[in-house]
């Protein structure tokens, strides 16, 4: 079993996991540079695909709860889409229209599904290395 602070992997949130992630990282990085074995670098290795497929559960987990709230209201990250009359008939005003009146995301609620306190929080976790 696979631990990290003494909880189970299944058991930590996406920061934890995360986190985990970029110190399992760390390791292999040492194992490599003072040339131990490759079946531990491999071993490393091996738990690191682990921590990144519960990291991807855990991503469409929180993606699919999203999709199933009675309001629609999904984060959406890429590129924004312009309804298809727009398109054909660009407008900008219509289009900044339409954009107004679609629902802003929910800060607070995206700060509780990371267990975050702030933006700057979660990307934190992203600078550092």
């Amino acid at each position: 079993m696979i631990d990290y602070e003494g909880k189970p992997l299944e058991d930590l949130n996406m920061l934890e996991t995360i986190e985990f992630e970029k110190q399992m990282l760390k390791r292999v990085l040492a194992a490599s540079r003072s040339h131990m074995g490759e079946g531990l670098i491999d071993q490393i290795n091996i738990f690191i695909a682990l921590i990144r497929d519960h990291k991807m559960q855990l991503a469409e987990s929180e993606a699919y709860k999203k999709n199933e709230k009675e309001d629609g209201v999904v984060l959406e990250l890429g590129e924004i889409a312009i309804p298809p009359d727009l398109v054909t008939n660009p407008d900008v005003d219509k289009i900044l229209a339409d954009f107004k009146a679609k629902p802003k995301a929910d800060v607070k609620k995206i700060l509780a599904a990371y267990k975050a306190k702030s933006i700057d929080e979660i990307l934190d976790f992203y600078k550092k290395k």
